[in-house]
């Protein structure tokens, strides 16, 4: 339990950083190049998913 919930937090930092590291880009006058932003969206979804997958998890061990 104790895993899952460190690993919710991890995911979740991680979407976070990658949000700001991007916002910061864009607002200091850089662009992303196409396989930048494709990188960004699959690094943010992905991290999503899991944290989502991990609530599910938490909430089916919490309901037990």
């Amino acid at each position: 339990m104790e895993f899952l919930s460190l690993y919710a937090e991890l995911c979740l930092a991680w979407v976070a950083f990658t949000a700001i590291v991007a916002t910061l880009r864009q607002a200091l006058g850089g662009h992303f190049t196409p396989l930048q932003y494709v990188m960004f969206r699959y690094f943010v979804e992905s991290s999503l998913l899991f944290f989502m997958m991990t609530l599910a998890s938490i909430a089916l061990l919490e309901s037990m």
